[in-house]
C-alpha cells in the first residue's frame, strides 16, 4: 500500500482557498473526484478493521471490538456499526465492494440491509441464503435512504427499524423498537395478570419494569445467590470449597454444576482478565465462560483453584494463545 501524508488536524486555507477558486467547468468533477477517493479511503478503514478484528490483539484490553474501536480509536458508535456491517457483508458479498466506491449502492444502505436481514434471519430461526442477500441488494441500487426504508418495510415491517435507545438525563432513558402483533398480545395479557401489581392506567415502562423483576428473579444467578445468602446469613459462614464434588467429574468436560455456580460466585459473576495497559480487571458480565487455568486437555481438573470466570471474547483469546490460530481457526470463523 503506498504511504500517505498523516492527516492534519485542520484543512489549511491553501485548500479553502482552492477548493473556491475552481473554475465551474472542473468543480463539480473535483467534488466528484474527492466523494470517490473518500468512499475508497473508507473502505480501506474497514479492511484495516477487518484484520485488526482477526489478529484479535484488541482483546488483550477491551472486551468487545466495539469497545475498542470507540474506545481506543474514537470511531463513533454509528460510524463503527455502519463500517461492521459493510465487513460482514463483504464477507459474502465482495463485489459490493466496486459497487459502494463507484456510488452505486450507498454505503449506508449496506450496513441498514446487513443489520435488517441479521434481525430477520434470528427471527425465523435459518440463515438467508447468499444469492437471496445478492439480488436483496441488486434491486436497491441506486435508491435513496428513504426509498430503502420502505422497500424493507413491506418485506418484513417489524425489522425494518433497528432498535434504539438514547439517553436523555441522567437517570432516564428513551427505548425504541417496533413491534408485532404477537408481541402486542403478550403485552395486554400481561398488563392483564399484573393489574394487581400495577397503577391504573400504567404506562409500559412501569409493565416492563415489573416484567423484567420477575424474569431476573427467576434467571439471574446473582439475585438467587442473594437471596439464598440472607436466607442462610444467620447459620453463620461456610466453606463450600469443602463441599464441591468436582473429582467424580474428572473424565468428562463437563463442570459440575455446583462447582460451576461457587466459581461465578467467588469471581463475582464477571470476567476476570486483567487489562495490559490498566492492570485492571475486565469485569465484563457477557456472555460469561469458566475457563481452565491449565487446560482441560492438557491435565487441567475442575477444582475451583483451577478455574476462572472469562468473557466470550478473553476466552477465545486465551484458547488462542494455548492452541494457536490453526488449530481455533475451526471453531472462531473470523479468524
Amino acid at each position: 500500500m503506498q504511504k500517505q501524508e498523516a492527516p492534519t488536524e485542520q484543512i489549511s486555507e491553501q485548500v479553502l482557498a482552492k477548493i473556491r477558486n475552481l473554475p465551474p467547468a472542473e468543480f463539480e468533477q473535483e467534488f466528484i473526484r474527492y466523494l470517490k477517493a473518500e468512499r475508497r479511503l473508507s473502505m480501506i478503514v474497514i479492511y484495516f478493521m477487518k484484520e485488526s478484528y482477526r489478529r484479535r490483539v484488541w482483546a488483550q484490553n477491551y472486551p468487545t471490538f466495539s469497545k475498542y474501536c470507540v474506545e481506543k480509536l474514537r470511531m463513533s458508535d454509528s460510524d463503527f456499526y455502519r463500517k461492521f456491517s459493510i465487513m460482514k457483508t463483504l464477507e459474502e458479498l465482495p463485489e459490493i465492494e466496486s459497487k459502494i466506491i463507484s456510488g452505486e449502492i450507498q454505503a449506508t444502505t449496506v450496513a441498514k440491509v446487513n443489520q435488517f436481514l441479521y434481525r430477520e434471519s434470528k427471527a425465523i430461526g435459518t440463515t438467508i441464503p447468499v444469492e437471496e442477500k445478492r439480488e436483496m441488494f441488486r434491486q436497491l441500487e441506486g435508491m435513496s435512504h428513504r426509498e430503502v426504508e420502505r422497500e424493507l418495510a413491506i418485506r418484513s415491517p417489524q425489522f425494518a427499524t433497528p432498535d434504539k435507545s438514547r439517553q436523555i438525563t441522567e437517570q432516564t432513558f428513551i427505548r425504541q423498537f417496533t413491534s408485532n402483533q404477537e408481541l402486542e398480545n403478550k403485552i395486554t395479557r400481561a398488563k392483564q395478570l399484573l393489574a394487581h401489581a400495577l397503577s391504573q392506567p400504567s404506562s409500559d415502562c412501569e409493565l416492563f419494569n415489573k416484567v423484567m423483576d420477575i424474569t431476573l428473579n427467576k434467571i439471574d444467578p446473582m439475585r438467587r445467590e442473594e437471596k439464598s445468602a440472607s436466607k442462610t446469613k444467620s447459620a453463620g459462614p461456610r466453606n463450600f470449597n469443602e463441599s464441591l464434588d468436582y473429582k467424580s467429574h474428572s473424565h468428562s468436560r463437563s463442570i459440575p454444576a455446583d462447582t460451576r455456580r461457587f466459581v461465578l460466585m467467588r469471581d463475582g459473576y464477571a470476567c476476570t482478565h486483567i487489562n495490559e495497559e490498566t492492570k485492571q480487571k475486565c469485569g465484563s458480565r457477557w456472555a460469561l465462560e469458566l475457563d481452565h487455568i491449565r487446560p482441560f486437555a492438557q491435565g487441567g481438573d475442575h477444582s475451583p483453584e483451577n478455574l476462572r470466570v472469562l468473557c466470550r471474547t478473553h476466552n477465545q483469546l486465551r484458547a488462542l494463545e494455548t492452541y494457536g490460530r490453526t488449530k481455533m481457526a475451526r471453531n472462531i470463523r473470523s479468524l
